[in-house]
């Protein structure tokens, strides 16, 4: 098994963003204002994805999980000795 080290490295790179914009509570604020609540009007999702949406997690969640190193579940992805 061949691993394609490019788009791992660009992975990395983009969870490394990801983690960057989390830790700065001015960019979070400016992230949610972009983020629609459940309970605003959104334009309706063919079913499939629709489907999909209903057993996602919220962003805030997403960007917990990658900060913390976590799953849906709360489980290890990596180990801690980094």
């Amino acid at each position: 098994m061949q691993v394609n080290l490019k788009k791992l490295d660009e992975r990395i790179q983009m969870l490394q963003e990801i983690r960057r914009i989390a830790s700065n509570r001015e960019l979070m604020g400016m992230l949610s204002e972009f983020v629609a609540a459940e309970d605003e009007h959104r334009v309706p999702l063919p079913a499939a994805e629709s489907a999909a949406a209903a057993v996602s997690p919220s962003v805030d969640e997403i960007v917990n999980q990658v900060v913390n190193g976590t799953d849906a579940h709360g489980s290890r992805l990596w180990s801690g000795k980094r």
